[in-house]
């Protein structure tokens, strides 16, 4: 499995974005950036992710394993900042 360079997403916390890029995987979600190419592809990725949770009711729950839950939301928002739709929370 560490042998192999693909392209992948990543997440980096440091810059809030998401980049396209060649990583590695070593396992237990451990990757690496393979080179210095990288490609910020943060606003097609959200947007990518919001067509995703509107073309599903406008939102979309992860159950976790304690019993929780997570929940994504979409809205439309017009320039004044004010919802246009009944989804009920913004993507930045």
């Amino acid at each position: 499995m560490g042998d192999t360079v693909k392209l992948q997403l990543g997440y980096s916390p440091l810059t809030n974005k998401i980049y396209l890029a060649k990583m590695k995987d070593f396992g237990n979600g451990t990757k690496v950036r393979i080179g210095k190419e990288r490609q910020d592809v943060t606003n097609e990725a959200a947007m990518m992710v919001w067509e995703l949770v509107r073309d599903n009711g406008g939102s979309i729950h992860w159950e976790l394993d304690d019993g929780t839950a997570m929940v994504l939301k979409a809205e439309f928002l017009n320039e004044d900042g004010k919802n246009e739709t009944s989804y009920k929370t913004k993507l930045a």
